[in-house]
């Protein structure tokens, strides 16, 4: 059960970085676009989402299950403790980023895609370190 549980794990884990790393290439791609083209296209990948969202649901279900044997421990591993705690600040801005998408989709016109754009900057670095953390932490 604990290697399912672990493929499960890694599965979302390349699936939401995944997505973090289309979207910067994406990004970058739309630099030499029109300011028209470039907003079509942001609203067309915004779909990539529905993968992230798919891969966080994986990494928090398997991770809950995973965590089973270090709930008793958590407060004797500091490291575990910021990497808890920076996977919620990364639902938390993962939540935010959903209720911009949704705006940005009613309204493509307003400015829902450059708070977009501002948001997700953050959640590729964040997740690069909670996988470093969790790289250190069970080594």
């Amino acid at each position: 059960m604990h290697e399912l549980l672990l493929i499960i794990h890694i599965t979302g884990i390349a699936m939401g970085i995944g997505v973090s790393f289309a979207h910067m290439v994406l990004g970058i791609s739309r630099s030499k676009m029109t300011p028209e083209e470039a907003g079509k296209d942001a609203l067309r990948s915004l779909s990539l989402g529905i993968l992230g969202d798919l891969g966080i649901t994986f990494l928090i279900v398997s991770g809950l299950f995973l965590m089973g044997p270090y709930w008793g421990a958590l407060f004797q591993m500091p490291l575990l403790q910021i990497k808890l705690g920076l996977v919620i600040v990364l639902v938390i801005l993962l939540i935010m980023l959903k209720i911009h998408i949704r705006k940005a989709v009613k309204n493509p016109g307003g400015s829902g895609l450059k708070i977009i754009q501002k948001i997700g900057q953050f959640t590729l670095p964040l997740g690069l370190t909670i996988l470093t953390l969790a790289v250190v932490i069970f080594k």
